[in-house]
């Protein structure tokens, strides 16, 4: 028997996530007596065999799978293979297209899907999931009265062992004809930029920095640190800042291992975006800002004088 887990890479390569997502599932495996398998899509050799390395007994590589797009055909055929490989757990990251995914393959497999998980189950038989609801909120505890379930995993969840396992790598190609009579196109970030939901660090800026024409320090601080950049709504509304780069929860939700608020003010639907944060930091000149109650670390100051500063000291 096996625990499955499906991922798509982007441009041959995995993300960080993924990496703690196998460790994450790994563990799974190692609880209940099972082995992991991967099944993974438009990832190198390379990169296939060092992700699982962080766990995995076996990677399958699935070739000639038709776009990602094409949900109906791609469940259909993950799901088969899910079965062919004896599977008792079929996981999926909480990327947009991983999700849909997984909601097709419950449904085909007739099996319960919970999402949002974020920590090891409390019990395997029955199988009891802590999740979150609403937003993040609310921590709920769901039991799922049947052997087999789809769970979808969150962002930040599981560390990155790599070299814990070899797996065996083996290849398998799809022989499949599909046309849904549509093709959709991707946009890849400009100038090479990191992608929101993949970046490990990430400052972000609010209102509190007054305007477009003050966002260069926010710039050279992200830059020294490897971060992405990112934004509050009133910001992407306002139009000083790409909509693309909005956390929240009506924007992107991310889990980053650093998060760097600057003049947000903290409201629960931007903490909903940014809450799966390893470590947040927060800057605003408001001692009584919401965003203190989540923050690890706050600085109470004008962020017009504390980033400067925080540049000049990481220059030296």
């Amino acid at each position: 028997m096996s625990i499955i887990l499906y991922l798509q890479g982007r441009n041959g390569h995995f993300t960080p996530h993924q990496s703690g997502w196998v460790s994450f599932a790994s563990s799974l495996a190692e609880k209940t007596s099972n082995l992991l398998t991967l099944l993974v899509r438009d990832i190198q050799v390379d990169q296939a065999t060092l992700l699982g390395s962080h766990g995995a007994a076996k990677v399958v590589l699935l070739d000639g799978l038709p776009a990602a797009y094409d949900l109906t055909t791609v469940a259909r055929y993950l799901t088969a293979e899910y079965s062919a490989e004896g599977g008792t757990l079929f996981l999926f990251g909480n990327d947009t297209t991983s999700t849909a995914l997984a909601a097709m393959s419950a449904a085909i497999l007739n099996t319960p899907m919970v999402t949002g998980v974020f920590s090891t189950p409390t019990s395997f038989n029955p199988l009891v999931i802590a999740r979150k609801s609403f937003s993040g909120k609310v921590i709920s505890s769901v039991k799922v009265n049947s052997s087999e379930a789809v769970l979808v995993l969150n962002a930040g969840i599981g560390e990155a062992k790599p070299g814990s396992s070899a797996p065996v790598i083996e290849t398998k190609r799809a022989e499949l004809a599909a046309d849904i009579g549509f093709k959709l196109e991707s946009q890849q970030p400009e100038d090479g930029k990191q992608l929101l939901t993949e970046a490990l660090r990430v400052v972000s800026g609010g209102r509190g920095m007054r305007g477009p024409e003050f966002w260069k320090p926010l710039e050279e601080l992200a830059d020294l640190i490897g971060a992405a950049m990112a934004c509050s709504r009133p910001v992407s509304d306002e139009g000083w800042r790409s909509h693309h780069e909005h956390v929240g929860q009506t924007g992107k939700v991310i889990a980053p291992e650093l998060y760097i608020a600057c003049g947000i003010s903290g409201a629960i639907q931007h903490i909903a975006g940014v809450n799966g944060s390893k470590v947040i930091v927060a800057i605003n000149k408001d001692k009584e800002a919401p965003i203190f109650e989540v923050a690890d670390y706050g600085i109470v100051g004008d962020v017009h004088t504390v980033i400067p500063a925080l540049v000049e000291a990481l220059k030296k």
